[in-house]
């Protein structure tokens, strides 16, 4: 009993990781590559927030007729780092759909195999 879970399991990885490379876009290998470097270019951006904030609390005169970065960074946290994390929050939300309805496939597709095997042992007593 204790391996029918594995199996299900490892089903479900197989049934992501097909549909995820269905959706080859933009030259990458597999749909999952391109979310990994979509989530490394958000956290590349993000962890820039304070440096670029330091950059231009020293350089405001030049790009600017007043100074918006103070220390703790709110005007560069609202119009940079906002954008940033609703981003990744967004793309978030769409991969934690596409894993829910392939979770929903997978259990209608065990539970199917199940009435079949169920009708079959009852065909074979009777």
């Amino acid at each position: 009993m204790s391996s029918q879970p594995n199996v299900m399991i490892n089903s479900l990885v197989d049934s992501i990781k097909e549909s995820l490379n269905e959706a080859n876009m933009l030259g990458f290998e597999s749909f999952s590559e391109q979310t990994i470097e979509f989530f490394k270019a958000v956290l590349g951006f993000a962890a820039l927030t304070q440096p670029l904030n330091s950059f231009a609390m020293k350089n405001w005169r030049k790009f600017s007729t007043q100074s918006y970065f103070d220390a703790s960074g709110i005007f560069v946290v609202i119009v940079y780092a906002l954008p940033l994390i609703c981003n990744g929050t967004l793309a978030l939300v769409f991969i934690l759909k596409a894993t829910v309805s392939l979770m929903i496939e997978t259990k209608r597709a065990q539970l199917k195999s199940k009435m079949r095997q169920s009708s079959k042992n009852k065909s074979k007593k009777n």
